[in-house]
């Protein structure tokens, strides 16, 4: 019952104080990737969906990209094929 309790006080927490979430996870999650606070960002999504879509977006396509993936993977995965196409790249 306490562990609860505390669970969603943790969560109305972060879910009312959104800057706080980001700022103290934003360390810890570059802080267990190695990975320089100078040189990398890290961004939070709804889901791996929303993230895979920033990806796909944010990647300056060329001729020159190859996009490869395993056969089995996330369903968002397969749309990212679609944005080379879009900017024009076929």
């Amino acid at each position: 019952m306490i562990l609860i309790v505390i669970r969603i006080v943790f969560v109305v927490f972060f879910l009312l104080n959104h800057e706080v979430f980001c700022v103290f996870f934003n360390g810890k999650v570059l802080d267990y990737c190695n990975a320089s606070a100078k040189e990398y960002k890290c961004i939070f999504t709804s889901g791996a969906t929303a993230a895979l879509k920033l990806v796909g977006e944010a990647f300056p396509w060329s001729r020159e990209s190859c996009f490869m993936y395993t056969m089995e993977n996330h369903n968002s995965v397969l749309g990212i094929r679609e944005y080379p196409s879009i900017c024009g790249i076929t």
